[in-house]
């Protein structure tokens, strides 16, 4: 946490970045510009051992595009960190569309071709909600290498004293009501 993403791939041979523009994302020489909602440049399919997308899905509307692209992109290896529950933001620039739930970010990446290896949230209590997945082409190479039960899952459930059902009974029948 609290590092430059280029530092969290440590044996990496070459690190190129991708932006599309607006606020927060404008692009330099070295980036590529690219528009996730658009189909992929051929030079772009299979360009990459790893592709990470931290924190974009939820600003493009035609996320099943997003994903799919981001798939073409890696020969192997997508990482992506998605919120599950998080306020909501946006900018003159981008717009914030979605919200993940563990289930349809493995579904995202099976449609794909790929199969993930490591999906987790995290844990903090009174805090966002991330999911962190790690899905692959090649799953048999890596599932041997992942300790499994490497990361859990946080539906939200410590989010709630009670859930909605429970809320509105409460606020119907209780005797303080009456």
């Amino acid at each position: 946490e609290g590092n430059f993403y280029r530092n969290y791939f440590t044996n990496s041979k070459s690190y190129r970045l991708s932006n599309y523009g607006g606020y927060r994302g404008e692009s330099t020489n070295k980036d590529i510009s690219l528009n996730l909602e658009l189909d992929l440049p051929k030079e772009l399919i299979g360009c990459a051992d790893v592709v990470f997308n931290h924190t974009t899905l939820e600003h493009i509307f035609d996320v099943f595009k997003a994903v799919s692209n981001l798939c073409l992109m890696s020969r192997d290896i997508v990482i992506i960190v998605v919120p599950a529950a998080q306020e909501e933001h946006t900018s003159e620039s981008f717009g914030d569309y979605w919200r993940f739930m563990s289930g349809g970010v493995a579904k995202l990446f099976e449609k794909n071709g790929f199969t993930p290896i490591a999906l987790g949230s995290s844990q903090n209590q009174g805090c966002a909600i991330y999911h962190f997945c790690v899905a692959s082409r090649n799953p048999e190479i890596w599932l041997k290498k992942i300790p499994k039960n490497l990361m859990s899952i946080n539906d939200g459930s410590n989010l709630f004293r009670e859930n909605i059902i429970e809320r509105i009974f409460y606020k119907t029948f209780s005797n303080k009501n009456k």
